[in-house]
């Protein structure tokens, strides 16, 4: 999902608009909301979010609750609303032209067990990159990276707290790899994320299944 910074999104200001949405759908002990909730997330008097909550529930981003009369349910757009990019975008060709790269980053953490200790299992694409609009938001990534056991497992004479760290770092070092130095073109996103959220997806790499060579060839024949 992508806005752009200067169009307000129900009337209010994107950034604004995300944060609220980010704050709710954190709030992981809640499976559900009230206006109030609402009101304070978006920072708005009641008048006001009552227009704003009003046109979330019309497009389908917040339900009504079923279950506890005068709440609201989240809805897997209101999930994605939580993710979106705000930026100008960037032409489909470009798009096409990071992915390629991204691919190659895939090769490169996989080729280089000794300095990442990690390996990329799963890769997919999901968003604006699957339909047909020219211009994008941004490249939505969803990935799933798989330790390598003799590498990340605790050495001789090693405290467990710094292999801990140790394996955290080098976790981070290959999620880094496939943002590609562009992380405001490349949004990353942990796969299992991107399924929680029910959002559709289009797998690149898949360790043993589909190689990264079949993610390029899908990139080729995809629409410009």
């Amino acid at each position: 999902m992508h806005f752009h910074p200067d169009k307000l999104v129900f009337g209010v200001a994107p950034g604004i608009l995300k944060d609220c949405a980010q704050q709710l759908w954190s709030n992981t002990g809640k499976a559900d909301f009230c206006e109030e909730d609402f009101f304070k997330a978006l920072g708005a008097p009641a008048p006001e979010g009552q227009s704003v909550l009003r046109e979330l529930i019309q497009a389908d981003f917040v339900a009504h609750s079923r279950a506890r009369p005068g709440r609201y349910d989240y809805t897997r757009l209101f999930g994605q609303l939580a993710c979106a990019k705000i930026s100008n975008g960037i032409p489909r060709l470009e798009a096409n032209e990071l992915l390629v790269k991204i691919m190659g980053a895939v090769d490169q953490v996989n080729a280089q067990p000794d300095r990442y200790e990690h390996r990329v299992k799963k890769l997919a694409v999901f968003g604006s990159w699957l339909g047909e609009t020219p211009v994008l938001g941004d490249i939505d990534i969803a990935f799933e990276l798989s330790e390598i056991p003799h590498l990340c497992a605790v050495r001789e004479d090693e405290d467990p707290l710094i292999c801990r760290h140790r394996t955290s770092a080098s976790y981070s070092r290959a999620a880094r790899a496939l943002r590609i130095r562009q992380p405001n073109k490349v949004s990353l996103h942990h796969l299992n994320d991107v399924i929680r959220l029910g959002t559709f997806y289009q797998f690149l790499f898949w360790d043993n299944k589909r190689s990264v060579a079949d993610g390029l060839e899908l990139i080729r024949n995809h629409r410009r």
